[in-house]
């Protein structure tokens, strides 16, 4: 796991096993974006993009309680 860093989530279940996650690119704060463009003689155009911006790509490892590997995906 030293190779992968830190993970950027970590929870224990309830048997004791352990699940890291790391996301493939980090999360990004939510965003807005409006514009406004002007066409010609016949007026203009207005647009606006609302999103989460979250990235969901991630590699997620399940460890049981002895520390060995018993499950891992991915979704990259």
């Amino acid at each position: 796991m030293t190779d992968l860093g830190p993970p950027d989530r970590q929870s224990r279940l309830s048997d004791g096993k352990v699940v890291y996650k790391w996301f493939v690119q980090p999360p990004v704060s939510p965003r807005f974006n409006s514009g406004m463009s002007y066409y010609g003689n016949n007026g203009f155009g207005a647009s606006q993009t609302i999103g989460s911006g979250f990235n969901s790509q991630m590699l997620q490892l399940t460890f049981d309680t002895d520390g060995k590997l018993t499950a891992w995906s991915k979704n990259y």
